[in-house]
């Protein structure tokens, strides 16, 4: 009956460690850290935080809900966390697919975090398996103004992954911290 007891409590425990969310990737910021935590089916299908809030939640089977701190949002495509691409100390650059992954279109985006609350804007569309050779040095180069963004994919403004879709390139952004602005370098 004693091993019995044992053996119920300690798979309990592991049940409920397994049980508990863990961040899909964090970075620490200046306010805070940033995380991407996937939930199970149940809930929400991912979390997104700042410090204690949550400045994004996406819920299973595409539905969605916005607090209002995460401004722009993000669309949300049930693909769970967005992967952490690259990082500064106040903006990140996160990827993730929008369409069917048979499609090969990876959608890039900025989160800003110099302001209030965590704005996420949509960069660039790269196009798979081409843009997977981009080297991660050569991918993103921070300075003080902004960001350079090396990709293969589709010109700025063109989400890719359908026939009146420009052909995929090797192109190079400029994002500029100031403006917020997107500008194609070629």
């Amino acid at each position: 009956m004693k091993i019995t007891l044992i053996a119920c409590f300690l798979l309990c425990q592991a049940v409920a460690a397994c049980a508990q969310p863990k961040p899909a990737w964090s970075v620490d910021t200046p306010k805070g850290k940033f995380e991407c935590v996937e939930q199970s089916a149940n809930s929400a299908n991912l979390k997104m935080r700042l410090g204690n809030a949550v400045v994004y939640e996406g819920r299973f089977l595409g539905l969605s809900s916005y607090d209002g701190e995460l401004k722009n949002g993000m669309p949300s495509s049930d693909v769970g966390c967005p992967t952490l691409v690259s990082a500064s100390a106040t903006y990140l650059i996160v990827a993730r697919d929008l369409l069917p992954p048979s499609f090969g279109v990876t959608s890039y985006a900025i989160i800003d975090l110099t302001g209030d609350a965590p704005e996420w804007e949509e960069l660039v569309s790269g196009q798979r398996p081409s843009d997977e050779k981009v080297s991660s040095a050569a991918r993103a180069k921070w300075d003080k103004a902004g960001l350079s963004f090396s990709y293969f994919g589709y010109p700025a403004g063109d989400p890719g992954g359908d026939v009146k879709s420009a052909k995929p390139h090797q192109h190079l952004v400029r994002y500029d911290f100031d403006s917020g602005k997107i500008r194609q370098v070629n």
